[in-house]
């Protein structure tokens, strides 16, 4: 059930429907009933792992809280991380770690012949996984309460709008939404509708209408000309941010409707100036999570000092990587931002003597100049990210220095990038600078209806109504 996609409309206006007849706690109960349905749209056979994660999690939460035993709370708390990881990396993993097995032994000259499974990854498993055990680890820090009924917990695992691609909601942030009564008024719903829209404007008419000049690059195959390689790292750039920003956007709309407030997940992040600025502002529940549960435990392993830091930033990126897909080129593009942003924390020192303080128009330069240069840092990692094996990888940034030549097909896909993202551009700008996701609320009532005008009429005379899937349902 795509959010694009006519069929969830009617279900997102059914389950609205029904959950403001009913009382506060049968809402709960109604809730899980419909994101058990969402879920099982997509396969049913994989609600089993939604169930084991989640009464795993809770069994786990409710014990560790019980006990002042800390061998037994540790014992309890590897379980929960065993289960969920377990789970995960057999789904996501297996293939990829018994042929680097295979490749290993191969080294030391010893023959095995890896073991593939034709596995299909659970949709949404990387996502409520994580949401799941961090709940676990949060009742082991003492950071919270175990949940009080197995139905709250199971309905803030299952919780379908953001079950399958988040945001990775925080225990200490949803579950109390979840336990008490929501009174959903009509500010929420002319937010959630706002930003529901939105949304899908960011999927259909930018992300899937670029797809077009991504795909016929990466599928044209060598030789690759690098003019038309960098053009399509900035179609892809801004597929990939308003696919995944446009999702996140309906995902926070539609929990918005009934009086939720969801993780904003994407905070107009090509307009950061630096890359701290930059991670701050993407996949913020991602990154909020490998800081809170992998890059803080690392650090207490490692120890202090500059360099351990830095070692901890690489592994954290790494990681964050190898989050997003078992490949090489997944592990590569983790790294290579890892370094990034080590470079960025071993400079900034040297640098902030050199931002200005006052001049106004020297701010602006710079800021500006910082905006170009994360920007393109990020679309360097993009042939990795996009590519379909590391081998293209490689040749296409062989390309960018070895064959760059502006031909007719490079200049006509960047104007056609430039026309898919101005207004985006501008209404990010917009928002950017008010700080707020919904600040066209502020704006005269006039100029809002335009707003309206083009977002609707966009979706209808340019929207791809193909029904592509989201990119990050993958991961």
């Amino acid at each position: 059930m795509q959010f694009d996609s006519p069929l969830f409309f009617l279900f997102l206006l059914g389950v609205y429907g029904v959950y403001l007849a009913l009382p506060f706690p049968k809402q709960n109960r109604f809730l899980l009933a419909a994101s058990y349905a969402f879920y099982a749209s997509w396969d049913w056979r994989f609600l089993g792992l939604l169930w084991i994660s989640t009464a795993v999690d809770y069994g786990c939460g409710k014990r560790i809280h019980a006990t002042e035993s800390p061998a037994r709370r540790k014992k309890l708390l590897l379980l929960s991380i065993l289960v969920n990881l377990g789970i995960l990396g057999f789904f996501k993993y297996f293939n990829f770690f018994s042929s680097g097995m295979a490749d290993l032994l191969g080294g030391f000259g010893i023959t095995f012949d890896p073991l593939f499974l034709h596995l299909v990854l659970p949709i949404g498993i990387s996502f409520y996984t994580f949401q799941s055990m961090g709940y676990t680890i949060d009742v082991y820090r003492r950071e919270l309460e175990p949940c009080r009924t197995l139905w709250d917990f199971a309905l803030f695992v299952a919780f379908f709008p953001q079950l399958v691609a988040g945001p990775i909601e925080r225990a200490k942030r949803l579950l109390p939404q979840l336990q008490s009564p929501r009174e959903p008024c009509r500010d929420d719903l002319y937010a959630g509708t706002f930003l529901i829209v939105w949304g899908l404007f960011q999927k259909i008419v930018i992300a899937d209408n670029l797809a077009g000049v991504v795909n016929a690059t990466f599928a044209g195959g060598a030789p690759y000309n690098g003019a038309e390689v960098l053009v399509a790292s900035y179609a892809f750039s801004f597929q990939l941010l308003c696919d995944f920003a446009g999702y996140s956007c309906m995902a926070v709309g539609a929990g918005r409707l009934m009086g939720f407030r969801l993780t904003t997940n994407f905070r107009s992040p090509y307009l950061a100036s630096n890359l701290r600025d930059f991670w701050s502002r993407w996949h913020v529940s991602l990154t909020r999570w490998f800081g809170n549960y992998v890059y803080r435990p690392l650090r207490n392993v490692i120890g202090a000092g500059t360099s351990r830091n830095f070692c901890c930033v690489v592994l954290t990126f790494l990681l964050v990587g190898l989050w997003h897909g078992a490949s090489l080129s997944f592990a590569l593009w983790g790294l290579l931002t890892g370094l990034q942003f080590t470079l960025y924390l071993a400079f900034k020192p040297a640098l902030s003597k050199f931002r200005p303080r006052h001049n106004k128009f020297a701010k602006l330069l710079w800021s500006g100049g910082g905006i170009f240069l994360v920007y393109h840092l990020w679309c360097l990692g993009c042939p990795l990210f996009r590519g379909e094996s590391l081998a293209q990888s490689v040749e296409m940034y062989g390309s960018l220095v070895t064959s760059f030549h502006i031909n007719q097909t490079a200049i006509s896909n960047l104007a056609y990038v430039a026309i898919y993202t101005a207004f985006f551009l501008l209404l990010e700008a917009f928002q950017f600078v008010r700080r707020d996701l919904l600040a066209v609320f502020e704006l005269p009532i006039p100029v809002r209806a335009m707003l309206y005008l083009v977002l609707f009429y966009g979706i209808a005379w340019f929207g791809n109504f193909n029904g592509q899937d989201f990119i990050y349902f993958q991961f």
